[in-house]
C-alpha cells in the first residue's frame, strides 16, 4: 500500500499528468510495476499462468510507449539475473563450491531464468505487429528531428537543487536553472527512501538484494538527469534514448516506490503506520493535484488547437526518409484553424486546368476519387508523406459497386516534401489509395495473433 502511494503520488508522476499531459508516458507507468512482479513470481514461483501474466504486461508496456519500453527493458534483465543469482546462491552454498558444482549452479541458474525468459518473449511476440515493422522499417523515419532544436539533451539537465525544491509550474523544460516547471523527487518519498537505508542490512539475502539493486538503479537514473553525467551522454548512445534527462525519473520513482516500502517490512498487520505514511505522501504531493486553471492559449482541445500548439512548441516532427525539407507549417493546419472541413488530399496544382479530378470518400488511411483526363500520361500528387504500404488500385464502377481493374504505381514526389504520386491512365477512372500492410508487417501481425492464442490457452 505505502509503496503504490509513493509510486502514484510521485511529483513525477502527477508531472506527467497534469503539466506534461503526456498520456502514452503516464499510462506506461501502470506497466512497469506489473512486469517486475511478473519476472519476481516467474523465478520465485514458476508457473504458465506467471509467464502469460508477464508477457501480456510487457506487450502492454511495449505498445504504450516504445520509449519507455526500451529504457525499462536493461533494468528488466538485470532483475532477471539477480533474482535467478539468489536464488541459486541459496541452493548452491558457496561454501560447498566445486567445479561440478559451479557448472551444476550454472545448469539450475539457466533452468531457473527460462520462465521470466519466455515471458518476455512471449510479450515480444505478442505485439510483434507493431516493433517488428517498427525495427525493420526504422531506416525510412527521419530521426534527426528528435534530438536537435528543442530536443537536444544538454539544454534539460536538472539542477541538483531542483531535485528538492517545492516549486510547481506549468511551463515546458528549458535550458539553464529557471524552469518553470519542478523537477523535485517529493521531500516524502525522498525521507521514506532515506529511512529504509537503516533497515536494509536487516532483510534476508533474497530482499537485501533487490533493496541494493534498487537503490542503486535509483542512484543511476537520479545521476543520469544532472549536468554532471553529461560525458555518459555523449559517449553511451543507449542514455540517449530517454531524449530528455529528466525522463530517466520515470524509474526512480519505482525505485523509491519500492525502497520506501521497505521501513514497515516486519511490522504487525494491524499496524497503522502504512496508512498514516500513506497519508503522510498524499499530504505532501496534494497540492500539485491539478491542471492549470483557465484556457490554454491554443484554446480546446480540437485538431485546431493541436495545430496551433504543435506551432508554437516546434513539434511538427513528424517526417518519412524522403521529407528533404521539414515543413513548418500545411496548408491543412490553415483550414483546421478556420475551422473549415478537409474533404480531399489531393494537391490542385498537381492537377492540369483541363483535367478533373475530385475526392468521393476519404478516410484516414484511405482516399477514393474520380477523375478525368485526356492526357495519355498524368502524375497525381496527394498531401501524404510517402511511406511504404501506400498502395493505389485502378477502378471502374460497375452499379453501386466498384471493381479493381488493376494497380497503379506510387512513388515518392520529387520535391522536398517526399510526397505521394499515383500515375494514373488517360480517361475517366476512379482510384482508390490505401495504407496497407507490407509482408514484414503481416508476418508481425500473424506472430501476435499465435501468441495470443497461446496465451490465452495457457
Amino acid at each position: 500500500f505505502l509503496g503504490a502511494m509513493v509510486y502514484l503520488y510521485a511529483p513525477y508522476h502527477i508531472f506527467d499528468i497534469y503539466v506534461r499531459a503526456a498520456l502514452a508516458e503516464a499510462v506506461s507507468m501502470v506497466f512497469i510495476p506489473l512486469v517486475f512482479w511478473g519476472i519476481y513470481e516467474c523465478v520465485e514461483k514458476p508457473r504458465w499462468n506467471a509467464v502469460a501474466g508477464t508477457a501480456v504486461a510487457y506487450a502492454l508496456l511495449l505498445l504504450t510507449s516504445n520509449l519507455v519500453a526500451v529504457v525499462v527493458t536493461p533494468l528488466l534483465i538485470l532483475y532477471l539475473l539477480l533474482l535467478g543469482g539468489v536464488r541459486v546462491s541459496r541452493e548452491y552454498p558457496r561454501e560447498r563450491f566445486s567445479f561440478l558444482y559451479g557448472l551444476m549452479g550454472l545448469g539450475e541458474f539457466l533452468h531457473v531464468s527460462i520462465p521470466p525468459a519466455s515471458g518476455l518473449l512471449l510479450g515480444l511476440a505478442l505485439c510483434a505487429f507493431f516493433w517488428l515493422p517498427a525495427f525493420t522499417e526504422f531506416r525510412y523515419v527521419r530521426t534527426d528531428q528528435w534530438m536537435g532544436g528543442y530536443y537536444r539533451y544538454w539544454d534539460h539537465f536538472v539542477y541538483f537543487f531542483q531535485l528538492f525544491s517545492p516549486r510547481w509550474g506549468f511551463g515546458i523544460s528549458e535550458a539553464g536553472p529557471d524552469d518553470k516547471l519542478s523537477y523535485q523527487l517529493g521531500i516524502v518519498p525522498f525521507a521514506l527512501t532515506v529511512l529504509s537505508l537503516a533497515v536494509i542490512p536487516r532483510f534476508r539475502a533474497n530482499l537485501r538484494a533487490q533493496a541494493i539493486f534498487f537503490l542503486l538503479a535509483l542512484t543511476i537514473t537520479v545521476f543520469l538527469s544532472l549536468h554532471a553525467s553529461v560525458l555518459l551522454w555523449e559517449r553511451v548512445s543507449f542514455v540517449r534514448f530517454a531524449q530528455f534527462p529528466w525522463r530517466w525519473f520515470l524509474i526512480s520513482v519505482f525505485c523509491m516506490g519500492f525502497l520506501s516500502s521497505l521501513i514497515l517490512v516486519g511490522e504487525q498487520n494491524r499496524s497503522a503506520l502504512p496508512l498514516l505514511f500513506g497519508l503522510l505522501v498524499l499530504a505532501g504531493s496534494y497540492p500539485y493535484i491539478r491542471a492549470e486553471p483557465g484556457k490554454p492559449p491554443e484554446g480546446g482541445v480540437s485538431l485546431a488547437g493541436l495545430m496551433r500548439f504543435q506551432r508554437t512548441s516546434n513539434e511538427m516532427t513528424g517526417c518519412t526518409a524522403w521529407v528533404r525539407e521539414i515543413p513548418t507549417w500545411s496548408p491543412f493546419a490553415d483550414l483546421h484553424i478556420a475551422g473549415i472541413e478537409v474533404k480531399t488530399r489531393i494537391d490542385y496544382t498537381s492537377v492540369p486546368p483541363d483535367t478533373q479530378a475530385v475526392t468521393l470518400e476519404w478516410h484516414t488511411a484511405s482516399e477514393l476519387f474520380g477523375y478525368l483526363t485526356e492526357r495519355d500520361s498524368l502524375t497525381i500528387t496527394l498531401n501524404l508523406f510517402y511511406y511504404p504500404g501506400w498502395t493505389a488500385y485502378l477502378l471502374e464502377k460497375e452499379g453501386e459497386k466498384y471493381r479493381v481493374v488493376g494497380k497503379l504505381p506510387v512513388a515518392p514526389e520529387d520535391g522536398p516534401l517526399g510526397r505521394v504520386t499515383v500515375r494514373v491512365p488517360k480517361g475517366l477512372h476512379f482510384v482508390l489509395v490505401r495504407f496497407e500492410d507490407t509482408p514484414v508487417r503481416k508476418v508481425g501481425t500473424a506472430l501476435s495473433w499465435a501468441s495470443a492464442i497461446l496465451c490465452i490457452a495457457v
